[in-house]
């Protein structure tokens, strides 16, 4: 199973988005907020 890592670039797209608390090459840490949007849209 290969593993897929976010370049610079990514994590600079990403680390602008409003529901992202913290990222790296390796993973993304979400917001609570985001689970409060999701919840609602279900």
């Amino acid at each position: 199973m290969s593993k897929k890592f976010f370049t610079e670039k990514d994590v600079d797209i990403l680390s602008n988005n409003k529901y992202t608390k913290k990222v790296t090459s390796k993973a993304i840490t979400y917001t609570s907020e985001l689970n409060v949007f999701l919840s609602l849209k279900a």
